[in-house]
């Protein structure tokens, strides 16, 4: 990891003040020194404390700090609470880093992006693409429970401290995210803090603040004076019911309840395609294509409509499942088909195809690919074609 600092020669460090970018911003200080910057973005949706505990082990570190006003709030995207919300939040983030990054002179963009993340739903990794971040503890492939441990080794504060996501990630995603439900979360969790929780969130269900505990805390629980205490503060900050959950607190919590509901619907246009048809003749003829299709991160099911170039007759489609294979923004697909041509006759039969999709960003790809179909008619017909496109998505949540 401190080879791949030094590389950079000078870096912009994208800090929060967590366990994770606490380690990279202290490599960047031992490797780069003066040439090694923290940056901290401030909204709504960071906890005020959050703010002071990292210019405070910026200050430890001897590195320059800079803080910026974010606003995220202000992009429908992030406001929407899709679950992509955080691609916008990151790329509001990125943004500025890259601004102050020109305007210091600075090399490179350093987040605290690890091993871990790649587990899990990590849309902000895609606005960090984009943006050309380098990861250093991802591309050294160090695990949570590896940070915490050079953490501590190397004596920091921070080697222990509870995870602190951002404030909208309390929130359900379908739910807006406004200025004021972040300050009531947040004002209700500084509360519950000081009376002693540590390792804790509060999810925001309208009316009913749900607390997750992590497992040995649930004892606190057992004391009837905490519970009225800690009740007393929920009703304080506009919450009418409080509940614990029976579930120990663990980072991730809305993530699973999303894997479980996330649709993302697409449509894939301009879909040209070269066929070579074999049977009682030889030809090439180019298809447009209009694709539908519903899934989630690695599975669809989609239905394909495709009409022959203008003055030819051929009609026909087909349907089937399409497979991803990758978490990167370029990734491998495969895809099991029926296919069926309506005109000039009828025939049907299987077809697989392989290729690759480049996101260009979480909504928008390009894709293409080589398949093969046999096709049972009169007369029988076997095919290959290329094909390629542009891809479109969007989120639904059940």
């Amino acid at each position: 990891m401190r080879e791949r600092v030094a590389r950079c020669e000078s870096a912009l460090v994208a800090f929060s003040g967590g366990v994770d970018s606490t380690l990279v911003l202290r490599i960047a200080a031992d490797v780069l020194g003066s040439k090694a910057v923290a940056l901290t973005a401030v909204s709504p949706s960071l906890s005020s404390s959050e703010k002071g505990d990292a210019q405070q082990l910026a200050s430890s570190f001897g590195v320059r700090h800079e803080i910026i006003e974010s606003n995220e709030l202000s992009n429908p995207g992030y406001a929407q609470n899709a679950p992509n919300r955080c691609y916008f939040c990151k790329t509001e983030l990125y943004d500025l880093c890259e601004a102050s990054r020109q305007q210091l002179g600075l090399a490179a963009i350093l987040d605290g992006f690890n091993a871990d993340d790649f587990l899990d739903h990590r849309p902000g990794h895609s606005a960090a693409r984009e943006h050309r971040v380098v990861s250093p503890l991802a591309e050294a492939g160090l695990s949570k429970s590896e940070i915490r441990a050079w953490s501590f080794k190397l004596g920091l504060s921070t080697w222990d401290k509870p995870q602190m996501a951002c404030l909208a990630s309390r929130i359900p995603y379908g739910v807006s995210v406004t200025e004021e439900r972040l300050s009531q979360i947040g004002a209700a969790e500084a509360e519950l803090r000081k009376l002693g929780l540590r390792s804790f969130r509060i999810r925001y269900h309208g009316q009913v603040a749900r607390i997750e505990v992590s497992a040995d805390e649930y004892e606190k629980f057992h004391s009837a004076d905490f519970r009225r205490r800690a009740n007393s503060v929920l009703r304080a900050n506009g919450f009418a019911f409080a509940a614990l959950d029976l579930e120990p607190f663990r980072s991730g919590r809305m993530n699973e309840a999303l894997k479980g509901s996330e649709k993302q619907v697409g449509f894939e246009l301009g879909e040209l395609v070269r066929n070579g048809q074999f049977d009682e003749y030889s030809r090439a003829i180019g298809d447009l294509g209009v694709t539908a299709a519903i899934g989630d991160d690695g599975n669809e099911l989609k239905l394909v409509v495709q009409a022959a170039r203008p003055g030819t007759p051929e009609w026909g489609g087909y349907a089937g499942y399409r497979g991803y294979f990758g978490q990167e923004r370029l990734k491998t697909f495969f895809d099991l088909d029926l296919a069926i041509d309506v005109r000039p006759s009828f025939a049907a039969g299987p077809r697989l195809a392989f290729g690759l999709q480049y996101e260009l960003h979480p909504l928008v790809g390009i894709f293409a690919g080589l398949a093969a179909r046999v096709g049972i008619g009169s007369p029988t017909r076997f095919a290959a074609s290329a094909f390629a496109g542009l891809q479109l998505r969007t989120y639904l949540l059940e």
